[in-house]
């Protein structure tokens, strides 16, 4: 029983290896129907593949474009920062003040080189 299996199976994978097995299994006469239905079944793996493709490259793109409207987003805050720190000094300007901005940075009195803090 156990050499019949066997000799199957070696002549099942010869038959494989020399390209006969269709033609002992008498599928010959189908062989138009098969290799449509091989080659059917390769376009669906190639668009399986290529779809997952796209999928991944869209997700990155995605991520890419979060990135750039965060990145947009601040630039935007920096502009409109600036515009008006710049309307403000204009105005000032115009109105005659002889306020500017400060040179150096502010000195907390618990700092100061005397000592002094604010609640004393």
């Amino acid at each position: 029983m156990i050499k019949k299996i066997f000799r199957f199976l070696g002549n099942s994978l010869s038959a494989i290896l020399k390209g006969e097995f269709l033609v002992r299994l008498g599928l010959a006469r189908y062989f138009r129907q098969v290799l449509f239905v091989f080659l059917m079944i390769g376009a669906v793996i190639w668009a399986s593949l290529s779809i997952d493709s796209t999928l991944n490259r869209v997700e990155r793109n995605k991520k890419e474009l979060r990135d750039l409207r965060t990145l947009e987003t601040i630039k935007k805050f920096k502009l409109e920062q600036r515009q008006s720190r710049e309307m403000t000094l204009k105005t000032l300007e115009r109105m005659g003040s002889r306020l500017a901005p400060a040179q150096n940075p502010a000195v907390r009195l618990a700092d100061a080189p005397d000592g002094r803090t604010d609640t004393e």
